[in-house]
């Protein structure tokens, strides 16, 4: 996920645990798709 937001313009700062906890949310409890970008904002911004 991050070289892919890296590559797309983005610097990530999650760090390893939040990172880590996001992608078994994401396998677990198949949130919304509208919870993907929201969770990306709150931890990317354009660079």
């Amino acid at each position: 996920m991050k070289q892919f937001l890296w590559v797309n313009g983005y610097q990530f700062w999650a760090d390893q645990k939040e990172a880590e906890d996001y992608t078994v949310l994401l396998v677990e409890h198949n949130p919304p798709i509208e919870y993907i970008p929201e969770w990306t904002e709150t931890y990317a911004e354009l660079r």
